[in-house]
């Protein structure tokens, strides 16, 4: 079984790890600041280790908003370190966020988003900080509608 981190491994953690040649650098930025992405040989396996412990804690169903913010933002922080597409990886995550809101029966305020706040919170938790996305995903199923 597959032992889940208290928060995904920085990028420099996945290069120095004994598996680093499964991670390359994001075509988008150059070392030192480079941010490591899997290979896509290995999309496969990590999406589906990401969705199978999404299933195994019940699709985040049942839980407070704050919760449920706590739990989609390790979730999307592993989505995203993953980079499963070359171009609109922010946009799918937006919808699946919608998505996995819905399906714990929250609401899903997307007049909350603002571009660098999500921007800023993606950078933060694909260095393992998750609050502010964390923060951002409570503001986004909490907040009504104006």
């Amino acid at each position: 079984m597959t032992q889940r981190l208290a928060r995904p491994p920085t990028s420099k953690e996945r290069w120095s790890a004994p598996s680093s040649r499964k991670y390359q650098p994001s075509p988008w930025s150059t070392p030192p600041n480079a941010n490591w992405f899997p290979y896509p040989e290995y999309i496969d396996k990590e999406m589906n280790r990401i969705f199978a412990d999404l299933a195994a804690r019940d699709h985040l169903q049942g839980l407070s908003p704050a919760a449920f913010a706590i739990e989609a933002a390790h979730t999307l922080a592993e989505i995203n370190a993953v980079h499963p597409v070359r171009e609109g990886n922010g946009r799918m995550q937006l919808a699946f966020m919608s998505l996995l809101a819905e399906n714990a029966a929250l609401p899903f305020n997307p007049d909350v988003l603002e571009r660098d706040r999500v921007l800023g919170a993606m950078i933060e938790s694909f260095s393992g900080h998750e609050a502010p996305l964390a923060e951002l995903i409570l503001d986004i199923v909490s907040a009504q509608p104006e």
